[in-house]
C-alpha cells in the first residue's frame, strides 16, 4: 500500500486540508525539505509548478504539466477543440466580439487567463462594454451549469450551481460564480455531460478534475467552460467520494 502525500499549492487551500486530515496524511509544498520516497503517492491539489523535491520517477495523481494546461483557459480551449470536446465559440480578436455582438449575442471579455470563479470575465452586451482581452468567448444560454468530479476517468460525483437564499432578485446568471451563487444536490445529471466532463480530464492529461459544464437542453449539448485541479467549497459526499477514490489507488 502507497502513503499518500497532498501537494497543495497554497498553505490556505480549505480543500486540501479536508482531504489530508480524513486520510490522516501531511500537505507537502513546493518549498519543503520533504524527501520523496518510492512508496510515496503524491496528490497534487492544483499546483502547475514542479517542487524542489521532484524526481522524474515519482508517483503522482495529476502532473504539473497538466494542470499547467488546466489552468490557462486558452491553452485548455485549444487542446478541448482539438479532442471534438463542445466549448463555447472563441476568438482572441476583439473585431470579431464586436461581430458577435452586433449580431445580438453576449460575450465573454476573459482578461485573466488564469482567473478562478469568474474571476476576470467582463460580460459584454453591447460594443460599449467590450474590452480588451487576450481571450474573448460567445456566451452559451444555459438553464443549469453543472460541476462534474472526474477521477481516473469516471464520473465519482456532481453538483449543480445555484443562488444562495440571499442572493438579490436581480443577480444576472451569465456566470454563474461568485458570492451569492453555490453547490447543490443533484440526483442525476445528463449523460452528455458526464461525457464531456470524462473528455476533456482525459485530453489534458489530469488523474482528476472538477469540470463545470453548462447544459443547453435545446441543442441538448454540454458545453465545458473549465476544469479545476484543486476544488473547493465542496460537502461531505463530495469529500467522502475523492477520499474512496484516493484509497483505491493507493490499494493498486
Amino acid at each position: 500500500m502507497l502513503r499518500p502525500f497532498i501537494y497543495t499549492y497554497k498553505r490556505d487551500n480549505h480543500s486540501s486540508k479536508k482531504i489530508a486530515d480524513v486520510l490522516g496524511c501531511s500537505r507537502i509544498f513546493a518549498e519543503d525539505e520533504y524527501r520523496y520516497q518510492e512508496t510515496d503517492l503524491i496528490v497534487n491539489w492544483g499546483s502547475g509548478y514542479r517542487p524542489q523535491w521532484w524526481k522524474n520517477d515519482i508517483k503522482i495523481l495529476n502532473h504539473p504539466t497538466a494542470v499547467i494546461k488546466s489552468i490557462n483557459k486558452a491553452f485548455s480551449f485549444n487542446v478541448f477543440s482539438q479532442n471534438s470536446i463542445t466549448i463555447p465559440e472563441r476568438t482572441t480578436d476583439i473585431s470579431t466580439a464586436v461581430t458577435w455582438i452586433r449580431e445580438g449575442e453576449i460575450v465573454f471579455c476573459r482578461q485573466i487567463l488564469d482567473g478562478l470563479n469568474g474571476h476576470g470575465i467582463v460580460v459584454a452586451k453591447n460594443e460599449e462594454q467590450l474590452v480588451n482581452a487576450p481571450l474573448f468567448t460567445k456566451y452559451v444560454k444555459n438553464r443549469d451549469e453543472f460541476r462534474v468530479h472526474v477521477f481516473n476517468g469516471a464520473p465519482i460525483f456532481w453538483t449543480v450551481k445555484k443562488k444562495e437564499t440571499n442572493a438579490p432578485a436581480d443577480l444576472e446568471h451569465y456566470v454563474k460564480s461568485g458570492h451569492y451563487w453555490c453547490m447543490g444536490w443533484a440526483d442525476d445529471i445528463p449523460q452528455e455531460c458526464k461525457e464531456e466532463a470524462v473528455k476533456a480530464t482525459v485530453a489534458l492529461g489530469l488523474d482528476f478534475a472538477a469540470v463545470d459544464i453548462g447544459m443547453n437542453y435545446h441543442r441538448n449539448k454540454a458545453y465545458v467552460f473549465e476544469t479545476n485541479t484543486a476544488p473547493g467549497g465542496f460537502g461531505p459526499v463530495t469529500l467522502e467520494r475523492y477520499i474512496t477514490a484516493i484509497r483505491r489507488k493507493l490499494n493498486e
